[in-house]
């Protein structure tokens, strides 16, 4: 089995232990920890890609009123046709993994509807690139660090809205579900 999904297996188990964990909350209106899943597209700084896909899972615990913990799965893909963009991708195709923890930080207190948020996150990045150059076909693997700095609007405690600079130098726009 390769090593990076070895590792993602790994987090992903270690997350469902947790969830499960904390599941057993004797206090079935506040939860301790959220979930949510972050769809999204892609917008590289000089290129757009011609399909787009982001798909996040983030798990958040409040530590104070405007303080969360949080936690990030995210899987990101892009495909690039030939001689249509700009600068830097000549065709081919983006994937790339995070894994990441840091936190959240809220600009209102949780009693309102409406909470814009800012999120700083690193962890592990895991890049696979395959690019046309002149007209060889090359792919290239990273193993490098991730980072995610994102803004959102949280609205009723249920969607969230926002956009962030991820891993690879793209602009997400997010829209997310929390449950």
């Amino acid at each position: 089995m390769n090593h990076s999904i070895k590792l993602i297996t790994v987090i992903l188990l270690i997350i469902a232990s947790l969830n499960n964990s904390f599941a057993q909350n004797t206090d079935p209106v506040q939860p301790t920890i959220y979930q949510t899943i972050n769809l999204g597209y892609p917008v590289y700084i000089f290129d757009a890609p011609d399909l787009g896909l982001y798909v996040g899972y983030n798990l958040h615990s409040p530590v104070s009123e405007r303080i969360a913990a949080e936690g990030q799965l995210s899987f990101s893909f892009s495909r690039f046709d030939r001689d249509d963009n700009l600068f830097s991708h000549d065709g081919g195709e983006i994937l790339s993994g995070n894994a990441l923890a840091g936190a959240r930080f809220y600009f209102a207190k949780s009693d309102k509807n409406i909470r814009p948020y800012i999120n700083f996150l690193a962890g592990y990045n895991y890049i696979k690139d395959t690019e046309f150059s002149d007209s060889v076909l090359i792919t290239r693997t990273h193993h490098r660090l991730g980072i995610s700095a994102s803004a959102y609007i949280q609205i009723n405690n249920r969607f969230n809205i926002g956009g962030g600079y991820e891993s690879i130098g793209d602009l997400v726009l997010k829209v997310g579900y929390i449950f």
